[in-house]
């Protein structure tokens, strides 16, 4: 005697049987997790312990090894749960913006800074200057880090006079000098 098994409908999920049966697929289940599990020492806490003890690992060494951040491989782990290998590996640049100095602006500022002569005598200068040929506003903090980070540059600021300093006392002071 042969049987065929056909399913109800090409839509259907076959899931009231699957309820219906549910005893049997729990049987089938258990099995298989331990057959699979038995070989190893721990058993089934092997499935907890073995993705947990590699994501250490890997935070850890690869973390060190390849000199990346542990935040960095915090956000990967987090994509890779998320989306799987294809999100690991979507190219994204996070965190990017653009720069608030246009290229332009940069080759300028540049120009100034290599210029002994033109050269700025302080940033508050350098601001007034881009803010009067460039960019009309531009914050201070802003520019003052980019100039830092991109030339390297540490401009000189003159230190504020003392209130109480006699003018006269200094003229004479420089007059033997």
């Amino acid at each position: 005697m042969e049987y065929e098994i056909k399913p109800v409908s090409k839509t259907s999920l076959g899931l009231k049987e699957l309820w219906e049966f549910r005893e049997l697929f729990y049987f089938f289940a258990w099995r298989d997790i331990k057959v699979k599990y038995k070989q190893t020492v721990l058993g089934v806490l092997w499935a907890i312990l073995q993705p947990f003890l590699l994501m250490i690992i890997l935070t850890l060494f690869f973390g060190q090894a390849l000199g990346v951040n542990h935040n960095s491989i915090q956000t990967w782990r987090t994509s890779y749960k998320k989306g799987g290998l294809s999100a690991l590996l979507k190219f994204d640049r996070g965190g990017f913006k653009p720069s608030v100095i246009p290229p332009k602006v940069h080759r300028a500022i540049e120009k100034r800074l290599k210029n002994p002569i033109e050269a700025f005598n302080g940033f508050e200068q350098l601001r007034r200057w881009i803010d009067e040929h460039y960019i009309p506003a531009i914050n201070y903090q802003t520019l003052n880090q980019y100039v830092k980070r991109h030339f390297g540059a540490k401009l000189k600021v003159a230190r504020k006079s003392h209130i109480q300093k006699d003018e006269q006392a200094v003229r004479e002071f420089k007059k033997n000098f």
